[in-house]
């Protein structure tokens, strides 16, 4: 990903393009395919949500992961992510809280279509993917959890493929 994206305006929103440089969003993202990330505004992100995440400080770079759930610490509120591709949560150093978060993915590129992450079969089961990722770390899920890892990859993957979207009106497509 970019160490700081530039964000551009469109109708009253803004927008960044950004290309997945790892796999770690498997199968939902492939590494090389471009995300289209909206700056947060009035939503707050909610578990399930796909973010761009602040760059790590040994790299300079930013990462999308899926918000999983959001934890309290010394009055902050801390945004606990994983990577769908990944077998277990992000560690509690690369939690942020919620203002350094720079965006959530509304759209995937993949074999030149673009695909919504904001349609209601991918938001239910992005939500339910959090969900379950949030029960299962905590009691040790073992070596269940990467093959629960990839079908619920696969899951998701098919929700998003399924819904096609509207490039944001005001925003030239690449």
């Amino acid at each position: 990903m970019n160490a700081s994206p530039a964000f551009y305006a469109a109708g009253g929103r803004a927008y960044a393009l950004c290309r997945m440089t790892t796999r770690s969003m498997e199968p939902v993202i492939a590494e090389g395919e471009l995300v289209l990330v909206e700056k947060l505004g009035g939503r707050p992100p909610a578990p399930g949500d796909l973010l761009l995440m602040p760059p790590l400080p040994e790299t300079g770079l930013s990462f999308v992961h899926r918000l999983v759930a959001a934890v309290e610490d010394g009055g902050r509120r801390l945004l606990v992510t994983k990577g769908d591709g990944r077998a277990y949560l992000d560690p509690p150093e690369l939690w942020a809280p919620e203002p350094a978060v720079l965006g959530r993915v509304v759209m995937v590129r993949r074999r030149g279509v673009w695909l919504s992450v904001e349609g209601l079969p991918a938001r239910l089961a992005a939500r339910a993917a959090a969900a379950l990722f949030a029960a299962l770390h905590p009691r040790g899920a073992g070596e269940r959890l990467p093959r629960l890892n990839a079908a619920v990859g696969r899951l998701l993957a098919a929700t998003l493929a399924a819904r096609p979207f509207a490039w944001p009106a005001g925003l030239e497509a690449p």
